[in-house]
């Protein structure tokens, strides 16, 4: 099972913005190892050189969609004045206008979601987890 998201600015007003996030999470070793992570860039695009419109993904398990989570909520803090961005989880859309726990709880449920029934998904910190072993 995978999932695939997708990662846009609407309006663009800050080019470098999806480069920043782009680099950031591409920097995160365990998303690298777990997802495909392409950055698409509209060469057609007027003052847009280089600038990457589009982030896609695809996770390929629950640990994947916890990373995503993780290093989307360190970037998202880390620039408080950025713009709201669109997240497209295997087709359901949603906007993060900041890094506040409201804002992120739509994305961390589409991750959920996206890989039903695993351990270790999205936001899982393992906390309270018993095999019952002795």
């Amino acid at each position: 099972m995978t999932a695939t998201v997708s990662i846009t600015v609407a309006g663009h007003p800050e080019p470098r913005l999806l480069t920043s996030l782009f680099g950031w999470l591409d920097r995160n070793h365990e998303l690298r190892r777990n997802a495909t992570i392409t950055p698409v860039t509209d060469v057609a695009a007027p003052g847009r050189q280089n600038a990457i419109d589009i982030i896609e993904l695809v996770l390929s398990n629950s640990l994947a969609a916890g990373s995503l989570l993780l290093a989307f909520r360190s970037w998202r803090k880390d620039r408080p004045a950025s713009p709201p961005v669109t997240i497209t989880v295997n087709g359901v859309s949603f906007t993060v206008r900041d890094a506040s726990p409201e804002s992120l709880a739509a994305l961390e449920a589409a991750l959920r979601e996206a890989f039903p029934g695993e351990d270790g998904g999205a936001g899982d910190d393992g906390a309270g987890d018993d095999d019952g072993a002795a």
